[in-house]
Order: C-alpha cells, then structure tokens, then sequence
C-alpha cells in the first residue's frame, strides 16, 4: 500500500452543534484539503450554518491557524433543497 501526505480529510455532522468537535478534529489532521459538511432537514438551516461557520472561525482564531499551516478548508450545508458552499481558508 502506498505511503504519503494525507490529501483531503472529511467530517460530516448532522448537527450544527458538533463543529466544535468536527473543526478541533480536522485541525489535528495534516492535510491539504479539509471539508467540514453539514447535512439537515431542519428549518432554521441557513441560521445554524453561518451559527457554525462563526464558531469554526473563532476556533481557528484561537488556534492561530492560517491557510498555510491548516490547508484549504471549505464547509458544505446540505438540505434536501440546497446545497451552499463557503471557503474558509
């Protein structure tokens, strides 16, 4: 089995309220790509997604990340009438 870096590193949450966990976890990981999706039917989704996005954003403050030591970070939401897509890093 081939060895190397670690290419993309994925965590898929069906509650807003586990980015915390899911963004300190693939933090941890070395990777060059890193998606954080978050999969809801729930009305307020739009709401608790940029809720999140806030918190990812303070999480990496804290962490004092940046694009070159994290890697390229975007996070999905997905309803089963939307699909949006922001870049983080």
């Amino acid at each position: 089995m081939p060895e190397g870096p670690i290419l993309v590193a994925v965590e898929v949450d069906a509650g807003w309220w586990r980015v915390i966990e899911s963004c300190v976890k693939l933090a941890n990981i070395r990777a060059e790509y890193k998606i954080w999706i978050h999969v809801t039917n729930d009305g307020n989704a739009k709401e608790n997604f940029n809720r999140a996005l806030n918190d990812i954003r303070k999480i990496l403050t804290m962490r004092a990340e940046t694009k070159e030591n994290f890697g390229n970070f975007v996070a999905f939401l997905k309803t089963p009438k939307d699909l949006q897509m922001k870049t983080i890093f």
